[in-house]
């Protein structure tokens, strides 16, 4: 773990002071601090995850120095290392850096008019205080889910609150873009996103770091909330630097006839551990979940999903896919639990592995819970292997090299995922950068 000279007004390391003087920097409410402070207590309660518990079993974290982190870093100057979306392919982008709040730029005048939110969380809690007390970490994803969530709720910073009004289609991307740049620095995203009844909307979240800037801890979280018949899509792309350690808690409730489309992309830290969750809590909801992780040298991506059927005729669908280079490891434990009441439910789990050498490694665990019997239908399934010697022996007859052949394969595997995001504008994004991290 790396440490570093941190700043006067932020010692390293994670303490109730430091909480405090967080929340006084802000200037928050009593109510928001009192609940940092409590998230705080429980995070000096929580044991640290361990390797017995069924979701840790391939990641330990016991050697994790968290005094080693700067709770809040100041933000940097320099160059934004993500590039900006197209004008003409958005509704708004918010950018930031480290822990700063951000700015928000060409966000449309017309879906402000039409009651639209979109802004930092920080800058939520001083102009929208009763929407945040009401959803903030109070239902979806809980301060004590484990440890390192209550640290979250202890210290997060910056982030993107998005509320929709009822009936309102925001028809472009919205977009959510934070750079670290602190060596040593823990950064703390939070997304809040509220889908009103009838709403539509995309966001696109989007983190990065540079290559140079070692040792940052991330821990992220996004909540969705998508009420009756809205339709939320939201995608997660990550391209932190090599040295970045990632862990990211992703859940989503949906209501009555609710849909979900969900989509995440991993391709940079030494380790991303991060979990996604649907609860199909309303009657005919419904959710897609994609997932797609590309390993070099010695990464760790490990994911953990939920497909949690509580309501009949909900329906699920989950596609994941690896595929791993050098000494690189994907982990996948996925769980797809059909509730007593989840009469007629319909859900589907895959997870495929592309192995590029001998030292990658993949393992595997698709999981059903069942309980009920009144079930449409329920079915998942797992493979680990290498690349398809008869389609490398194709291409390369066709005067191919080997690289370029792997290459390409490697890509037609991930734009399968990519394939199935339903938004052209985000697709081209999401291809790019898959496309420049191929290269084995």
């Amino acid at each position: 773990m790396v440490t570093t000279s941190a700043p006067e007004r932020f010692a390293a390391g994670f303490t109730r002071d430091a909480v405090e003087r967080l929340s006084r920097k802000k200037n928050e409410p009593d109510w928001l601090r009192q609940r940092r402070l409590q998230a705080f207590d429980l995070y000096e309660s929580l044991p640290t995850p361990n390797r017995s518990q069924r979701a840790w079993k391939y990641t330990d974290v016991s050697g994790l120095a968290l005094d080693a982190f700067l709770p809040h870093a100041e933000a940097t100057d320099g160059a934004f290392g993500i590039a900006l979306p197209e004008s003409d392919a958005h509704a708004g982008v918010l950018s930031q850096r480290d822990g700063a709040s951000g700015t928000v730029a060409d966000f449309a005048a017309t879906l402000r008019d039409q009651g639209v939110i979109f802004c930092s969380i920080d800058q939520a809690v001083q102009q929208h205080p009763e929407l945040v007390q009401r959803y903030l970490m109070t239902e979806c994803v809980r301060p004590d889910a484990d440890k390192f969530t209550a640290l979250h709720a202890a210290f997060w910073s910056g982030g993107v609150f998005l509320y929709v009004p009822r009936n309102v289609a925001i028809d472009l991307p919205l977009y959510a873009l934070l750079w670290a740049t602190t060596p040593g620095a823990a950064v703390f995203p939070h997304a809040l996103v509220i889908a009103e009844e009838g709403s539509q909307v995309t966001l696109v979240e989007e983190y990065g770091s540079p290559d140079a800037a070692e040792g940052i801890l991330s821990l992220a979280v996004t909540e969705i909330f998508a009420r009756d018949n809205a339709t939320v899509r939201y995608l997660n792309l990550q391209r932190w630097g090599p040295t970045v350690q990632h862990f990211g808690q992703q859940r989503a409730l949906l209501d009555r006839d609710a849909t979900l489309n969900y989509a995440t992309i991993g391709l940079g830290g030494a380790l991303a551990k991060s979990t996604g969750e649907s609860v199909m809590r309303g009657e005919g909801s419904n959710s897609q979940l994609l997932g797609l992780f590309f390993g070099q040298k010695h990464q760790q991506f490990d994911f953990v999903t939920l497909q949690d059927h509580q309501a009949p005729r909900t329906t699920s669908s989950l596609l994941f896919k690896s595929a791993l280079n050098d000494q690189a490891r994907s982990i996948y434990y996925g769980l797809v639990r059909i509730g007593v009441d989840a009469a007629e439910a319909d859900a589907k789990q895959e997870n495929r592995n592309l192995l590029l050498s001998s030292g990658a490694r993949a393992d595997s665990d698709p999981v059903l819970e069942i309980l009920t019997s009144q079930v449409a239908k329920c079915q998942h399934g797992a493979s680990v292997g290498p690349v398809d010697q008869e389609q490398l022996f194709y291409l390369s007859s066709r005067g191919i090299p080997r690289r370029e052949a792997e290459e390409l394969l490697v890509q037609g595997f991930f734009h399968d995922v990519i394939g199935r995001i339903p938004v052209a504008e985000v697709r081209d994004r999401l291809e790019q950068a898959v496309d420049e991290r191929v290269v084995v």
